[in-house]
């Protein structure tokens, strides 16, 4: 199911303009006004890959990022005063960052690749999808392990199932994983343009991510020590009046604390 409007992404799209799109809609006459929009800005993303996390550079991408958030809640706060709209605004991060060192980056051609395995690298963790039944997963297994030297750890069955992988048919076979400050790089830290990467565990503190929700439903000055993003959904879903499928791991969770009407 697609939106009732939508742009392909495009990176190279200037946050003002998306900024721009997004409050064309809103001001649309209430009863074309859309219910629900989300807006992607990459800045901060991108300047934290390239340069690492506490870099100017990232800075940077912050402040700008912050320049247009507050060009965007001008445009909501106007329709709240002017027409009563009672919209609401989340701003969410998707994932925290880590600094990386490509001085320890593990290059990919230096694991084994054996017949009846696809291996695919997800940079900070290698996973291998054993296509041929009879290939020796036990043997592949061992290398890896002997290879190591504690730069990355084998996952286990009880690793998938705390995160809640063990029954995905994306999950693969035989995973490992790292942590930071390395990642797993094709060609190692060899003309490295890298100097951040997120994707590692969640009990990777700097993976954490941010939630600031503004607007006439949510409490003003709420603070709550720590939500799941899986919380998110839900809280969203019930202030567009939706109910939450079983299906869904979080009935919103602590989040729910920073709403007017629990």
């Amino acid at each position: 199911m697609l939106p009732t409007d939508y742009r392909a992404y495009d990176g190279r799209v200037p946050h003002r303009e998306r900024v721009q799109q997004v409050a064309d809609w809103l001001n649309l006459p209430a009863e074309q006004r859309p219910e629900l929009v989300t807006l992607y800005f990459s800045a901060v993303d991108s300047a934290s890959h390239t340069y690492g996390p506490d870099a100017p550079e990232t800075l940077s991408a912050i402040v700008e990022v912050d320049r247009q958030v507050a060009i965007l809640w001008q445009v909501i706060e106007s329709l709240n005063e002017r027409e009563g709209a009672g919209i609401n605004l989340m701003l969410v991060s998707d994932h925290g960052m880590s600094e990386v060192n490509p001085d320890l980056f593990i290059g990919t051609n230096s694991l084994p690749r054996p017949e009846g395995f696809k291996r695919v690298n997800g940079s900070t963790r290698v996973t291998y999808y054993q296509r041929d039944p009879d290939a020796d997963i036990d043997a592949l297994s061992g290398a890896l392990d002997r290879l190591s030297e504690d730069r990355w750890r084998r996952l286990s069955s009880r690793d998938l199932a705390e995160r809640h992988f063990e029954h995905h048919p994306g999950v693969g076979d035989l995973i490992i994983e790292t942590a930071p400050p390395r990642v797993f790089r094709r060609g190692g830290g060899r003309d490295a343009d890298l100097r951040g990467m997120h994707g590692y565990p969640a009990t990777v503190e700097d993976m954490a991510a941010f939630l600031v929700a503004v607007g006439p439903d949510f409490q003003e000055g709420k603070v709550i020590p720590e939500a799941h993003q899986l919380d998110v959904y839900p809280v969203a879903a019930t202030l567009l009046g939706l109910e939450v499928p079983d299906t869904i791991a979080s009935d919103g969770g602590p989040l729910r604390a920073i709403l007017r009407a629990p």
